[in-house]
């Protein structure tokens, strides 16, 4: 995950509810472009945003800052549950991606370059 980033994330998810303003990532310097981890930074600080909005302790877990002993008994399965979101976000994107490198696969060579999955 991306706990180095624990503290923007955690700021940029903290606005106040009369602020019309929404959390926007902070221009960092040069750097490749990774479609891969910018989507999933991104998931990932959306997720991050919602969660602190509905149950703050939840999101110290989801950044790394807590664990799950130290939350009440009756947010322990929330925090689980805003974890499997999380996976299923990344499963999500994963899939989108491969998409997209098959299209753009398909659309440079041809469909026959393209290597179709096995079947199971």
């Amino acid at each position: 995950m991306f706990v180095e980033e624990a503290t923007d994330i955690l700021s940029l998810a903290k606005i106040d509810a009369g602020s019309t303003a929404r959390p926007i990532a902070i221009a960092r310097e040069a750097k490749p472009f990774d479609v891969r981890s910018d989507v999933h930074e991104l998931l990932f600080r959306l997720l991050v945003s919602v969660v602190s909005e509905r149950e703050p302790e939840i999101a110290e877990i989801l950044v790394g800052r807590g664990s799950l002993d130290s939350l009440a008994e009756e947010l322990r399965i929330p925090a689980l549950q805003a974890t499997g979101i999380w996976f299923q976000l990344i499963a999500i994107a994963s899939e989108l991606q491969a998409m997209r490198t098959r299209r753009e696969t398909e659309q440079a060579e041809s469909p026959e370059e393209v290597i179709a999955p096995s079947p199971t």
